[in-house]
């Protein structure tokens, strides 16, 4: 059940985009696209970590997948989504970022034995992780849009290592909140909205 809930997270939610927001595919399957090149990539780079300590190489492992999906994100908004401006494309991009992750997930936990408590708790973690990806997509997007990256690109590093780094519960539910409810402000608060 725990598998299925993962593997449904990010086709419910470009459901509900597609829906209420006017989610546009194209974004979507660039943010899959790009996570997917991005996926190739941390493999080949991480499989040269072998050679350090545990705690180093969790790190190194950290810092990688903030470094490159972050950057992914910037280039897919200044490069491929060029004149894919409007806000709720940051949300399709957000959304097609999270669901290889997501697919992956359910996948890997298919056939596994866990208590009712660890399969709620993996399923929560997930999609406090789909809601963050969504709201560094907006990040992004905010920040190419406006000419902020700058200042939005960092703080998205920042933020992604931290995930990456600190393995906690209650710390993915505040970071969800913070990061979407940070996210939600630059959405409304974006001057040139072209919905």
């Amino acid at each position: 059940m725990a598998s299925l809930f993962k593997l449904l997270i990010s086709p419910v939610l470009l459901i509900i985009g597609r829906k209420k927001l006017d989610v546009r595919m194209y974004p979507f399957l660039v943010g899959a696209g790009v996570y997917f090149v991005i996926s190739i990539l941390r493999a080949l780079i991480r499989s040269g970590f072998s050679a350090y300590d545990a705690g180093t190489a969790f790190f190194l492992q950290g810092l990688t997948s903030s470094v490159l999906e972050e950057t992914g994100r910037v280039i897919a908004f200044v490069y491929i989504l060029k004149d894919y401006r409007r806000d709720s494309d940051a949300i399709g991009h957000g959304i097609g970022h999270s669901m290889l992750e997501n697919m992956g997930a359910g996948f890997a936990s298919f056939g596994l034995q866990m208590s009712a408590e660890n399969a709620f708790l993996g399923c929560a973690g997930q999609f406090m992780g789909s809601l963050t990806h969504i709201g560094l997509s907006v990040f992004a997007w905010y920040g190419v849009k406006n000419g902020k990256i700058k200042v939005m690109l960092p703080i998205a590093l920042v933020i992604h290592l931290a995930s990456n780094i600190i393995v906690s519960d209650a710390f993915d539910v505040i970071k969800a909140l913070i990061v979407c409810g940070t996210a939600y402000f630059l959405y409304r608060k974006d001057d040139d909205d072209l919905r």
